[in-house]
């Protein structure tokens, strides 16, 4: 198999005692182009860190995506792992029960990994859908649980991840099958993901990665790359795949200054290829804006979320309507495309917040005279282990406790409310309506995050 690479283990690897070994990876996702006969706009690259890291180890390691194969289970047994391991976000999680179901009954061994079996462990090893839970981060444990097959041990019902300590040891992903076609899909820019950092200090309420939701316990300095590495990293994956388009999927980019420099620096150097990062209104201020100024084309993505203080301090968004408009007057000034999150519908959420939101949003289109502001509202969606889910449950506010599927406008519009009781949805799919419709005005010429022309 063509991996693009050569495969030779990072630094202080180890070979697995397991020269038979097969490991399986299935990621399980919601689409993302709903209706495209590929509906995946960038592969997720946490599937594709631990397959490369097992490769090396000396274990045969796939790559499968249930958004991309038609018979994945069938395809996943064809394959005939000693473990599968998947990985869903809470949206996910009903459909991976189910192909976790099959998989098992097919006669495989199965382990949960990623945020949502760290928020919910214990209803998952409760249930017994899968052989194993995996909390945390999954290099480390997934290289636990081989060497435990490796050795004729059971795996156990559920094992603590713990951080990886060198992110630079972890080499560049491979080359995996099922992603060939959207990397070279001809209607698509050609894009590229990258990670510069790992983990999030924040205490967003709604997030599965607040402070308060505990679910992950890292180190102050963790995260932190060798700005060298990073680009070495990234020079692999242009070359490669000849991309023009690069997103960073760090929670927060700019929390990194020295990595995001250093890339943007190195996409100076070569030209012609595009940049999209996540940004925090705290870690946005002149120096960065002047390294984001260098680039033609860069996407700035701030979590905004709400134009009301009041809104705010209950998010614990550690920022003012105040400061996030200095912040987006910044990324315009520099040059930068603005991406604005926006979060409508939270419980408690009142007329003038709403307007306040409105003005805020004004406030921004005013300043994007040439319309590089593009507009990205969210209606709130209680996600398991937020400190929003904890307090809506225990109000009594959730309408389907337990069920993570994502409400849409149009199935609020169809089921006549959201999914937390209490709230004028009549009027939150109205502003979500019209927001959506500035942006689908304003996108015209925005390569995005799709990466699609």
């Amino acid at each position: 198999m063509d991996v693009g690479v050569e495969l030779q283990p990072g630094r202080g690897a180890a070979a697995l005692d397991w020269p038979d070994g097969r490991v399986a990876l299935l990621y399980v996702g919601d689409e993302e182009l709903p209706g495209d006969p590929l509906p995946v706009m960038n592969p997720p690259l946490g599937v594709q860190q631990l397959a490369t890291l097992l490769r090396r180890r000396g274990v045969t390691a796939e790559v499968f995506d249930d958004r991309l194969v038609a018979d994945v289970v069938g395809e996943v047994a064809a394959f005939a792992p000693d473990l599968v391991g998947l990985s869903f976000l809470s949206t996910a999680s009903a459909e991976a029960a189910r192909l976790g179901g099959r998989l098992r009954a097919a006669g495989l061994r199965t382990v949960a990994g990623g945020v949502h079996a760290t928020v919910r462990v214990d209803d998952l090893v409760a249930a017994g859908t899968y052989d194993c839970v995996v909390t945390g981060d999954g290099e480390a444990a997934l290289l636990d649980l081989c060497g435990r097959l490796a050795r004729g041990e059971d795996l156990p019902p559920r094992l603590d991840g713990r951080p990886w300590g060198d992110l630079d040891a972890l080499a560049p992903i491979d080359r995996f099958d099922v992603y060939a076609p959207v990397y070279g899909a001809p209607d698509r820019i050609p894009t590229v993901s990258l990670q510069i950092g790992r983990g999030c200090p924040m205490n967003c309420q709604f997030c599965e990665l607040a402070r308060d939701a505990g679910t992950y316990a890292l180190p102050n300095a963790y995260g932190r790359r060798d700005p060298r590495s990073v680009v070495a990293e990234l020079a692999t994956y242009l070359d490669r795949w000849d991309a023009t388009y690069v997103v960073l999927l760090d929670s927060i980019a700019t929390l990194h200054q020295e990595a995001l420099t250093a890339v943007i620096r190195h996409l100076e150097a070569r030209g012609g290829v595009s940049l999209q990062l996540n940004a925090h209104v705290n870690k946005f201020g002149a120096g960065i804006a002047a390294e984001v100024a260098r680039l033609e084309d860069v996407s700035v993505w701030f979590g905004f979320e709400s134009g009301s203080d009041r809104m705010l301090r209950r998010l614990k968004k550690g920022h003012t309507a105040e400061a996030a408009w200095d912040a987006a007057r910044r990324a315009l000034d520099a040059g930068a495309r603005l991406g604005v999150n926006l979060l409508i519908g939270l419980p408690g959420e009142t007329d003038e917040d709403r307007a306040a939101t409105e003005r805020f949003v004004q406030r921004i289109l005013d300043h994007d005279v040439d319309g590089r502001a593009i507009l990205n509202p969210n209606i709130f969606n209680p996600l398991p282990g937020t400190p929003l889910y904890d307090d809506c449950l225990a109000d009594g506010l959730m309408v389907r406790p337990g069920d993570d599927r994502v409400w849409s406008a149009d199935a609020i519009e169809a089921a006549g409310g959201g999914p937390v009781r209490g709230i004028d949805y009549a009027r939150v799919v109205r502003q979500y309506r019209t927001l959506q419709q500035m942006t689908e005005r304003r996108a015209r010429d925005h390569v995005g995050w799709a990466g699609i022309a």
